[in-house]
């Protein structure tokens, strides 16, 4: 049976760490108040616009110098010079956006220099009509596939791992969709990292019935 992770997604915008409310920057923290030593895995996402900053770069660094977990790194990956860039200040794993899912020729130059257990691909859906759909570029940008489809897509690209968000459930505080790891489940055999806060212990044990973290 795989192991169950715990695993802390934090977002920064210009260097400072945010949370997020249906990906959009809604309030402040600081970093040192994280508690790095109960969990199993780190992501750090940068949702800036101007992309592998100074500021960022340095925060990457910084955790791979204090956190002894592995840290996935993701946001505006679009080239393999940038995927080095990333792997050079401390990068363990790296995350391509929902945007990324037609680019097979990149996934490929990662996962051929790197490994396919150091690509994850984040999966960002939204319901719309009653049916879950993809988007990406931070959630402006609708993607036009269900849910079995960039599942098969992600798969068929090679990656190791699958990130999951419910655009409309991000920082609401009412944990994992259900329905949609359940619809997940129907198409992936890969490990699913789903990325939401969770406010109770009660919603942890019911996606772990559900699904393998």
């Amino acid at each position: 049976m795989t192991k169950k992770r715990i695993i802390i997604c934090l977002t920064f915008l210009d260097g400072v760490l945010f949370r997020t409310k249906k990906f959009i920057p809604d309030y402040r923290y600081t970093k040192n108040f994280i508690d790095l030593w109960s969990i199993d895995e780190l992501i750090l996402i940068d949702i800036s616009k101007m992309k592998f900053s100074k500021n960022f770069l340095e925060i990457v660094n910084f955790y791979s110098k204090n956190c002894f977990v592995p840290i996935s790194v993701g946001g505006g990956i679009s080239s393999l010079s940038d995927v080095d860039l990333l792997y050079k200040n401390g990068a363990d794993k790296i995350i391509l956006g929902s945007d990324k899912l037609f680019d097979q020729n990149l996934s490929d130059q990662i996962t051929r220099k790197y490994g396919n257990q150091s690509l994850i691909q984040s999966l960002d859906f939204k319901m719309t009509k009653n049916v879950y759909e993809v988007f990406g570029k931070s959630s402006t940008k609708k993607m036009n596939l269900t849910i079995k489809e960039s599942i098969l897509k992600s798969m068929k690209n090679g990656v190791g791992e699958i990130l999951v968000n419910n655009i409309d459930r991000d920082g609401s505080l009412l944990g994992y969709d259900l329905d949609l790891v359940s619809e997940i489940k129907k198409y992936s055999k890969n490990i699913k990292i789903l990325s939401y806060i969770i406010p109770s212990f009660l919603l942890i044990t019911n996606v772990i019935k559900c699904t393998l973290i």
